[in-house]
């Protein structure tokens, strides 16, 4: 990263770490109300809102994809419960997986910002 660009960086992955609270906390009601389709609706635009912050930041892709797959998983399951294919007794389990893998995300992220530090033009 050249260091004119650390300012931006630091600035996306600031906003980033704010999408995935949000994120986090519409996940929450996603797995309370499985049948608001316009919870899934917002999910999707805050994960998408992450992943364009963060796409082009090296270092982050590794830990991005754990974030995607684990998402996929537990969405997966919740959906077929939902249609009653499933009994849910995964879950918990998928929750408690996406969930660390965000947190995961979440601290990397953080230690970029941390390394970024102030810059001469900042």
């Amino acid at each position: 990263m050249f260091p004119s660009h650390a300012n931006e960086m630091s600035a996306a992955v600031t906003a980033a770490v704010q999408r995935l609270d949000e994120y986090e906390a519409v996940v929450g009601h996603v797995l309370r109300h499985p049948e608001d389709e316009a919870l899934y609706s917002r999910s999707a635009e805050e994960f998408d809102a992450i992943r364009a912050l963060t796409a082009a930041m090296p270092g982050l892709r590794v830990r991005w994809i754990e974030v995607l797959i684990s998402r996929f998983e537990l969405l997966e399951e919740l959906w077929r419960v939902k249609e009653g294919k499933a009994a849910g007794a995964d879950l918990d389990r998928l929750r408690a997986n996406h969930t660390a893998s965000l947190r995961s995300f979440r601290r990397l992220c953080l230690r970029r910002i941390i390394s970024a530090g102030p810059t001469a033009s900042g």
